[in-house]
C-alpha cells in the first residue's frame, strides 16, 4: 500500500514533534503474505482451475495481514485516505456538522472524551475523516483514535480503521500514543452505552469510568467533552432484554444489540442529522494539589483525589454542553435531559 505523497520540501515534515513507535512493527507479514500467495499458485496445475487457485492464494495472503500489530501503534494512519471525498458525500447523508464551541490549538495535545457511543459511533467518521473539513480547518494535528480491540479482527474493516488512524482501546496503547504526542479520541461509555442506546434519548455511561482521567493527568493533557446529538436516533432499537445485553457485553467484551436503520437496509442508518459539539478543555490539574504538584506536570501518578477531582469537572461540563446545545441540534426539546450513569 502506498503512502500519500512526500510534502514539499518547504513544509516541514513533523510540524508537531509526534515521537515514532518504541519498537516498530515488524513486516514480516507482509513477506509471509507474499510467500503463501506464491505457495498456493503453485498448486495450480493440480487443482480444478486457476480461478480457484488465485482465490485461495488471495484469502491466504489476506489472513496473514493478521500478523500484523500496527493496530497497537498506528503506523498505518494514512492521510490521504482520511481524505477522499467520499466522505463528504458521507458527512451529506448524515447532514453532519462539528461545532468547536472554542477554537482548538492543533499545537496542543488533547484527549477528546466523546458520548454517546451509539449503535454504530457513526459520528466518528465526522471527526476522523475530512468530510466535514474538521481535519484540516479546525484541528490539523494528527490523531490516533481507541477502538475496541474486537473490531480489528474483523476482515476488511480493520483495514479501514488503521488507515483512519485508529488503535487498540487497550491502556498500555492508550499510554503510548499519548507519550508520542499525538492526540485521541475516546469513546467513554463503550459497549454498555452502546446498549442503552434508545432513540429519543440522551443516556450516557460515565461514572463509572475514571481511566480517562488518570490518563490525562499522567500525560498533563487537557480533556475535551465531545456530545454528538442525533447519534442516538440514526437506528431504531429493541429496547427489551437490556440486563442479558449487559451480561454479554461484560462477559465476552462484545455488544450486538438488536437495531435496524432504513427499511431493506436495515445496516445503513437513517438519515438523521448528526452534529457534534466540542466544548471548552479542562486542563487536569487547576493549579497545585495537597501533595505540591503543579499542573503541568507528566508522568507523575495521580491520586484518587486528583482523579475524583477532574472526573467531577468533567461530567459538571458534559452536562453543561448538552444544556447548551440541546434546543439547537438533533430534534431535542430545551426540556430534554441528560441521563448520566
Amino acid at each position: 500500500m502506498t503512502s500519500s505523497p512526500p510534502a514539499s520540501p518547504s513544509a516541514p515534515e513533523n510540524p508537531y514533534n509526534l515521537l515514532p513507535p518504541k519498537r516498530p512493527n515488524p513486516q514480516y507479514w507482509r513477506y509471509a503474505s507474499l510467500t503463501a500467495f506464491i505457495l498456493i499458485c503453485f498448486q495450480a496445475p493440480s487443482s480444478d482451475s486457476w480461478g480457484t487457485a488465485l482465490r485461495r492464494a488471495c484469502w491466504a495472503a489476506y489472513w496473514m495481514t493478521y500478523l500484523d500489530t500496527s493496530y497497537k501503534d498506528g503506523s498505518r494512519a494514512w492521510p490521504w485516505f482520511q481524505r477522499l471525498r467520499i466522505w463528504r458525500l458521507y458527512c451529506g447523508y448524515l447532514q453532519g456538522k462539528v461545532i468547536c464551541t472554542v477554537p482548538l490549538d492543533p499545537a496542543q495535545q488533547f484527549i477528546f472524551a466523546a458520548h454517546p457511543h451509539g449503535i454504530g459511533t457513526w459520528n466518528h467518521f465526522l471527526t476522523m475523516t475530512d468530510g466535514c473539513r474538521f481535519l484540516s480547518s479546525s484541528y490539523p494535528r494528527p490523531r490516533l483514535d481507541l477502538g475496541a480491540t474486537v473490531l480489528f479482527f474483523i476482515p476488511f474493516l480493520k483495514e479501514i480503521l488503521l488507515w483512519l488512524g485508529c488503535v487498540d482501546a487497550g491502556a498500555s496503547t492508550a499510554h503510548a500514543i499519548l507519550a508520542r504526542g499525538y492526540s485521541s479520541l475516546i469513546y467513554i461509555g463503550g459497549e454498555k452505552e452502546q446498549i442503552l442506546t434508545q432513540r429519543g434519548k440522551d443516556i450516557v455511561v460515565v461514572r463509572p469510568r475514571k481511566g480517562f482521567c488518570k490518563l490525562a493527568l499522567q500525560h498533563d493533557c487537557p480533556i475535551v467533552p465531545v456530545y454528538a446529538f442525533g447519534e442516538n436516533d440514526l437506528y431504531r432499537t429493541f429496547n427489551h432484554l437490556k440486563d442479558f445485553q449487559l451480561w454479554v457485553a461484560s462477559t465476552f467484551k462484545l455488544a450486538f444489540p438488536p437495531c435496524w436503520g432504513v427499511p431493506f437496509l436495515p445496516f445503513l442508518p437513517l438519515p438523521v442529522p448528526v452534529t457534534v459539539v466540542m466544548g471548552e478543555p479542562l486542563r487536569p490539574r487547576t493549579g497545585e494539589g495537597k501533595e505540591g504538584r503543579a499542573g503541568g506536570e507528566k508522568g507523575v501518578k495521580p491520586t484518587r483525589e486528583e482523579v475524583d477531582e477532574l472526573h467531577t469537572r468533567y461530567v459538571e461540563a458534559l452536562q453543561r454542553l448538552f444544556d447548551a446545545h440541546k434546543g439547537r441540534h438533533g430534534g431535542r426539546s430545551e426540556e430534554a435531559t441528560l441521563v448520566v450513569r
